[in-house]
């Protein structure tokens, strides 16, 4: 009698457990993932880069995205080397908007169009923002689980899966 209370007591706690967890799936396929620039192409004067040394990192789960790299010079005192962004990918667009300064010990610090420094720094990076409304809006060229090339109105950005 006892071990059929424990069996009922374990499926009914079981249950719970699993009934609470909410899962957060994402429609972003071979995008998401951790990518290491490897190239960057100027679409103004067609030279290409080799980025490989430059050891930029740009990862993406859900509708976040991180970017690592040289450190960026976000004020007169300060700088970072990890930004998070949002972003939306769609119709093989991928459109970047909503800076962050990554201060996990102090918390998240919003870039925004006064944010001049910033935002130009984030060129190193691969971002070339608007300064006005702070987004950049990539094409999707390639996209799998081993490359991703995506372009902008200035570069082409060649990644490899890391």
């Amino acid at each position: 009698m006892k071990n059929i209370f424990y069996c009922i007591l374990t499926i009914l706690l079981g249950t719970t457990v699993l009934s609470s967890c909410e899962l957060h799936t994402s429609n972003n396929g071979d995008l998401d993932n951790w990518w290491w620039l490897q190239q960057v192409d100027s679409l103004e004067n067609d030279e290409s880069v080799n980025y490989h040394d430059q050891k930029i990192f740009w990862s993406f789960i859900a509708d976040l995205m991180e970017t690592s790299g040289p450190s960026v010079k976000v004020s007169a005192k300060s700088s970072s080397r990890t930004f998070i962004y949002r972003f939306n990918n769609t119709d093989g667009k991928l459109i970047v908007s909503q800076p962050y300064v990554s201060a996990r010990d102090i918390g998240d610090i919003p870039i925004t169009k006064d944010s001049v420094v910033a935002v130009q720094g984030l060129a190193s990076h691969g971002i070339n923002f608007d300064p006005e409304t702070v987004t950049d809006t990539f094409y999707i060229e390639t996209l799998n689980s081993d490359e991703m090339v995506l372009k902008d109105k200035k570069i082409r950005l060649h990644f490899i899966s890391y």
